[in-house]
Parts: C-alpha cells; structure tokens; sequence
C-alpha cells in the first residue's frame, strides 16, 4: 500500500523544518530587517505551498498535521517580517524626524521681526536659510536612500513633511527676493537722491566761486583805473606846484607871496595824500592779484 504513495512528502517535511528553522533565526537576529533572508523565506513557502498541490501524504490526518504546521509558520513569518518591516520603518522615520525637526521654518516671524529690525538681520537669517537648504538637500537624498525600508504611511508622513518644509523654504526667499528689491530700490533712490544733494552742492560752489572771482577781477580793474587816475592826479598837483614855485621866485609882492607859500604847504599835502592813496590802492591790486593767481 505505502509504495502507492509518493515518498516526496518526506521532503516536503524537510523543508517545512527548514521554513521553521530559517523563521526562527530570522526572528532572532535582534528583530532587524534582512531583506534577502525574508525573501529567501518567503519563496521556500511559495515553493512548499505549490509542493502541497501536488504531494500526497500516506494518511490525511498527516497532511492535515503538516499543512497546519506551515500554515502557522507562514503567518508567522508575515507577521514577524511585517513587524520588523515596521521597527525599521519607525527607526528610519525617526531619523529623518530628527534631521528636519531643526530644518523648520517660521519664515513669517522672521520678516515681523526683520521689518522691525533691519534688512541685516534678513541677510544673516539668508546665510542660516542656506545652510538649512543644504542640510534639507542632504536629508531628502538619505530618505530616497531609505525608503523602500519604510511603510507607506510612514513614507507617505515624512514626505508630506518635506513638502511643508520646502514650501516654508520657498516662502522665505519669496518674501526675501521682495525685499532685497525694495532695500535696493530705496538704495538707488537713496544714492541718486545723494548724488543730486552733492551736484547741486558742487554746482553751487562752482558758482560762487566764480561770481567771487568775477568781483575780483572787477575790483582788479577798478583800482587800476583808480590807480591810473590817482597818478595823473599826483602829476597835475605836482605840475601846479612848480609853476607856483617859480610864480613865488618871480614875484616882487611879499602879501602875495606870503599867500603863496601858503598854497604850497596846502599842496605839499594834498601830494602827500595822494601818494598814500596810491600806495593803498598799489597794495589792494597786489591783493587782488595774488588772489586770482591762486586760483583753482
């Protein structure tokens, strides 16, 4: 009777010893996650559960022993691969928690308190932003790195995170572009505005220099002609004074002659008069000169 049947049960019960032991080690590798052992499990239940298609068992009740013995260890190993699927999982989302959690950004307080501030503080904050874009860049490459070691909720929660980081992120240099533009707009005026001031300054010191040297110049031009006339005047006083010298030489009149010396101290000091004015108006030229040679 037992030669009617085939004797590759036995081998079916070999490899549901192995299906339990490799379950068992797995399951005791201090719970972490080994993609390849878990794989290498779960094609050898395939393999067994195709094998039950087509193996008969000597009695019933002993393949209904050995079916329920795999049954059980299949569940177990789904069970057991889905746990440690999801201890990975978790740690990897904690790790990730851990590498944005200090990447957040409240880019509104930011600009209230820029506002308040100064746009110096909002460029510093830009230096912080990004050192904060370089560590997000390297915290999404460790996350597409390790995903396919994650739940999809999981996956599903840091994504999501990183979406609200980046749109945080992006908000900021929105609001910072706009900024920088007005402080550079209110820069040119602020510079334009200063050069004008300092234009108009130079313009209006241009000009009155030159109205100054424009006096001088007239002031030059008046003295010599003050000059030119106080000279000739020397020259007619001093003429008149000899012709009444030699009037008082030819004169026989002692009351006229009396009177004409007179005259002559009279002269002697309106010469003397002129002369100082012409030494006065001498020295003014030479002021007026010196001035103008000066000039820059």
């Amino acid at each position: 009777m037992s030669s009617f049947f085939s004797p590759d049960w036995e081998k079916l019960d070999k490899k549901i010893a192995e299906l339990e032991s490799k379950i068992g080690f797995a399951c005791n590798i201090f719970g972490s996650y080994n993609k390849s052992k878990w794989s290498s499990i779960l094609d050898l239940c395939k393999e067994i559960n195709d094998d039950f298609k087509n193996i008969r068992y000597p009695k019933k009740e002993e393949r209904s022993i050995a079916w329920q013995k795999f049954f059980d260890l299949r569940h177990k190993a789904y069970q057991e691969k889905n746990n440690q699927i999801a201890n990975l999982s978790k740690s990897r989302k904690r790790e990730l928690y851990i590498m944005l959690n200090h990447l957040k950004h409240d880019w509104l307080a930011d600009f209230l308190i820029g506002e308040i501030l100064s746009f110096g503080f909002l460029k510093t904050k830009a230096e912080d932003m990004k050192w904060s874009g370089k560590k997000l860049n390297e915290a999404g490459a460790y996350f597409k790195s390790v995903k396919h070691e994650m739940t999809r909720e999981d996956k599903a929660e840091i994504h999501q995170l990183f979406v609200d980081i980046r749109s945080n992120h992006d908000l900021f240099w929105l609001k910072y572009k706009k900024t920088s533009q007005v402080n550079y707009e209110s820069r040119k005026k602020e510079n334009q505005k200063a050069w004008e001031e300092k234009q108009r300054a130079w313009e209006e010191k241009k000009e009155k220099g030159r109205r100054i040297k424009n006096s001088i110049e007239n002031n030059l031009s008046k003295n010599k002609d003050k000059l030119n006339k106080a000279i000739d005047a020397l020259d007619r006083v001093k003429d008149s004074r000899r012709n009444l010298r030699d009037k008082i030489s030819e004169s026989y009149s002692d009351n006229w002659k009396s009177k004409a010396e007179n005259w002559l101290d009279e002269m002697d000091n309106k010469i003397s008069d002129i002369e100082s004015s012409i030494d006065r108006i001498k020295d003014w030229i030479s002021e007026d000169k010196n001035k103008l040679d000066n000039w820059s």
